[in-house]
Protein backbone atom coordinates (compact mmCIF):
# COMPACT_ATOMS: atom_id res chain seq x y z
CA UNK A 1 0.00 0.00 0.00
CA UNK A 2 1.38 3.40 -1.01
CA UNK A 3 0.19 5.14 2.16
CA UNK A 4 1.88 2.54 4.37
CA UNK A 5 5.15 2.91 2.43
CA UNK A 6 4.99 6.70 2.78
CA UNK A 7 4.45 6.39 6.55
CA UNK A 8 7.32 3.89 6.81
CA UNK A 9 9.73 6.14 4.90
CA UNK A 10 8.73 9.16 7.00
CA UNK A 11 9.15 7.15 10.22
CA UNK A 12 12.58 5.95 9.11
CA UNK A 13 13.60 9.57 8.48
CA UNK A 14 12.34 10.53 11.96
CA UNK A 15 14.21 7.68 13.68
CA UNK A 16 17.48 7.63 11.72
CA UNK A 17 19.84 10.04 10.00
CA UNK A 18 18.99 8.81 6.51
CA UNK A 19 20.63 10.47 3.53
CA UNK A 20 19.23 8.33 0.71
CA UNK A 21 16.35 5.94 0.13
CA UNK A 22 16.21 3.19 -2.47
CA UNK A 23 12.81 1.74 -3.24
CA UNK A 24 11.57 -1.04 -5.50
CA UNK A 25 8.29 -1.03 -7.38
CA UNK A 26 6.48 -2.59 -10.30
CA UNK A 27 5.77 -0.80 -13.58
CA UNK A 28 2.08 -0.24 -12.85
CA UNK A 29 2.98 2.17 -10.03
CA UNK A 30 4.81 4.54 -12.36
CA UNK A 31 2.12 7.20 -12.36
CA UNK A 32 2.22 10.98 -11.93
CA UNK A 33 0.53 10.50 -8.54
CA UNK A 34 3.33 8.14 -7.39
CA UNK A 35 5.98 10.63 -8.51
CA UNK A 36 4.22 13.49 -6.74
CA UNK A 37 3.77 11.61 -3.46
CA UNK A 38 7.33 10.25 -3.31
CA UNK A 39 9.15 13.32 -4.63
CA UNK A 40 12.00 14.19 -2.25
CA UNK A 41 11.51 10.95 -0.31
CA UNK A 42 13.16 8.51 -2.73
CA UNK A 43 16.54 9.01 -4.38
CA UNK A 44 16.81 5.67 -6.22
CA UNK A 45 13.78 3.91 -7.67
CA UNK A 46 14.13 0.40 -9.07
CA UNK A 47 11.40 -0.93 -11.38
CA UNK A 48 10.88 -4.69 -11.76
CA UNK A 49 10.33 -5.06 -15.50
CA UNK A 50 12.02 -8.48 -16.08
CA UNK A 51 11.29 -8.33 -19.85
CA UNK A 52 9.46 -6.14 -22.34
CA UNK A 53 8.41 -9.19 -24.36
CA UNK A 54 4.67 -9.82 -23.98
CA UNK A 55 4.96 -13.59 -24.51
CA UNK A 56 7.50 -13.86 -21.68
CA UNK A 57 5.49 -11.50 -19.48
CA UNK A 58 2.43 -13.74 -19.93
CA UNK A 59 4.47 -16.84 -19.04
CA UNK A 60 5.72 -15.11 -15.89
CA UNK A 61 2.14 -14.03 -15.03
CA UNK A 62 3.25 -10.40 -15.20
CA UNK A 63 1.33 -9.27 -18.29
CA UNK A 64 -2.05 -9.36 -16.53
CA UNK A 65 -0.67 -7.69 -13.41
CA UNK A 66 1.52 -4.99 -14.91
CA UNK A 67 0.54 -4.64 -18.56
CA UNK A 68 2.28 -5.06 -21.90
CA UNK A 69 5.95 -4.35 -22.42
CA UNK A 70 5.24 -1.33 -24.63
CA UNK A 71 3.23 0.32 -21.82
CA UNK A 72 5.98 -0.44 -19.32
CA UNK A 73 8.58 1.12 -21.62
CA UNK A 74 6.46 4.26 -21.98
CA UNK A 75 6.00 4.51 -18.19
CA UNK A 76 9.76 4.24 -17.63
CA UNK A 77 10.53 6.84 -20.31
CA UNK A 78 7.99 9.19 -18.70
CA UNK A 79 9.60 8.63 -15.28
CA UNK A 80 13.19 9.41 -16.28
CA UNK A 81 14.15 12.47 -14.27
CA UNK A 82 11.37 12.06 -11.69
CA UNK A 83 13.96 10.71 -9.23
CA UNK A 84 17.74 11.18 -9.12
CA UNK A 85 18.27 7.54 -10.17
CA UNK A 86 15.96 5.17 -12.03
CA UNK A 87 16.96 1.50 -12.27
CA UNK A 88 15.29 -1.14 -14.44
CA UNK A 89 15.48 -4.75 -13.20
CA UNK A 90 15.69 -7.28 -16.06
CA UNK A 91 16.17 -11.05 -16.28
CA UNK A 92 18.17 -13.03 -18.80
CA UNK A 93 18.20 -16.76 -19.58
CA UNK A 94 14.43 -17.19 -19.27
CA UNK A 95 13.69 -20.58 -20.88
CA UNK A 96 11.61 -19.21 -23.80
CA UNK A 97 13.87 -16.17 -24.26
CA UNK A 98 15.72 -16.32 -27.56
CA UNK A 99 18.83 -14.29 -28.29
CA UNK A 100 16.64 -12.05 -30.50
CA UNK A 101 14.20 -11.44 -27.62
CA UNK A 102 17.12 -10.67 -25.32
CA UNK A 103 18.58 -8.17 -27.80
CA UNK A 104 15.18 -6.49 -28.23
CA UNK A 105 14.86 -6.18 -24.45
CA UNK A 106 18.34 -4.62 -24.29
CA UNK A 107 17.44 -2.21 -27.09
CA UNK A 108 14.32 -1.15 -25.17
CA UNK A 109 16.26 -0.73 -21.92
CA UNK A 110 18.68 1.58 -23.71
CA UNK A 111 15.80 3.45 -25.35
CA UNK A 112 14.13 3.92 -21.95
CA UNK A 113 16.78 6.38 -20.77
CA UNK A 114 17.01 4.70 -17.35
CA UNK A 115 20.13 5.72 -15.46
CA UNK A 116 20.80 2.16 -14.40
CA UNK A 117 19.88 -1.41 -15.35
CA UNK A 118 20.31 -4.56 -13.31
CA UNK A 119 20.35 -7.67 -15.50
CA UNK A 120 20.04 -10.81 -13.37
CA UNK A 121 20.18 -14.43 -14.53
CA UNK A 122 17.06 -16.47 -13.89
CA UNK A 123 17.77 -18.67 -10.91
CA UNK A 124 15.42 -21.31 -9.59
CA UNK A 125 15.38 -22.60 -6.06
CA UNK A 126 14.71 -26.32 -5.65
CA UNK A 127 11.46 -25.51 -3.83
CA UNK A 128 9.98 -23.72 -6.88
CA UNK A 129 11.66 -25.60 -9.73
CA UNK A 130 8.61 -27.75 -10.54
CA UNK A 131 6.15 -24.85 -10.52
CA UNK A 132 8.51 -22.74 -12.63
CA UNK A 133 8.85 -25.52 -15.19
CA UNK A 134 5.06 -25.48 -15.56
CA UNK A 135 4.92 -21.72 -16.22
CA UNK A 136 8.16 -20.67 -17.94
CA UNK A 137 9.91 -23.98 -18.64
CA UNK A 138 13.15 -25.59 -17.50
CA UNK A 139 16.13 -23.26 -17.16
CA UNK A 140 19.04 -24.11 -19.44
CA UNK A 141 22.06 -23.07 -17.40
CA UNK A 142 24.48 -24.07 -20.17
CA UNK A 143 23.55 -20.95 -22.18
CA UNK A 144 23.66 -18.51 -19.26
CA UNK A 145 27.23 -17.33 -19.93
CA UNK A 146 26.52 -16.67 -23.62
CA UNK A 147 23.47 -14.61 -22.67
CA UNK A 148 25.43 -12.67 -20.06
CA UNK A 149 28.18 -11.95 -22.59
CA UNK A 150 25.57 -10.58 -24.98
CA UNK A 151 24.09 -8.39 -22.21
CA UNK A 152 27.54 -7.14 -21.22
CA UNK A 153 28.69 -6.40 -24.78
CA UNK A 154 25.47 -4.65 -25.79
CA UNK A 155 25.12 -2.50 -22.67
CA UNK A 156 28.81 -1.57 -22.53
CA UNK A 157 28.33 0.94 -25.34
CA UNK A 158 26.12 3.12 -23.13
CA UNK A 159 26.58 1.81 -19.60
CA UNK A 160 29.52 1.03 -17.30
CA UNK A 161 29.55 -2.16 -15.27
CA UNK A 162 28.93 -1.12 -11.64
CA UNK A 163 28.71 -4.62 -10.13
CA UNK A 164 28.28 -8.18 -11.40
CA UNK A 165 24.72 -7.49 -12.59
CA UNK A 166 24.31 -3.71 -12.54
CA UNK A 167 25.16 -1.27 -15.31
CA UNK A 168 25.10 2.51 -14.86
CA UNK A 169 24.84 5.04 -17.67
CA UNK A 170 28.28 6.43 -18.38
CA UNK A 171 27.23 10.05 -17.84
CA UNK A 172 25.83 9.27 -14.35
CA UNK A 173 28.90 7.51 -12.93
CA UNK A 174 26.76 5.71 -10.36
CA UNK A 175 27.59 2.72 -8.26
CA UNK A 176 25.22 -0.21 -7.74
CA UNK A 177 22.03 1.10 -6.17
CA UNK A 178 22.41 -1.09 -3.08
CA UNK A 179 26.09 -0.49 -2.41
CA UNK A 180 26.15 2.28 0.13
CA UNK A 181 29.01 4.59 0.98
CA UNK A 182 28.37 4.73 4.73
CA UNK A 183 29.05 2.01 7.27
CA UNK A 184 25.50 2.04 8.57
CA UNK A 185 22.28 1.57 6.67
CA UNK A 186 18.71 0.62 7.43
CA UNK A 187 16.86 -2.07 5.48
CA UNK A 188 13.08 -1.90 5.67
CA UNK A 189 10.79 -4.30 3.90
Amino acid sequence: CVDELLRTIDLAHDLFDIQEISCETNPNYLTPEFARRFEGRIQRLSVGVQSFNDKLLRQMCRYEKFGPGSDNLKRIKDFVGAFPALNVDMIFNIPQQTMDILMEDIRMVMESGASQVSYYPLVTAPTVAISMEKTVGRVNYSREYAYYQRVFNALSTTYDLASAWTFSRKEFGMIDEYIVESEEYVGIG
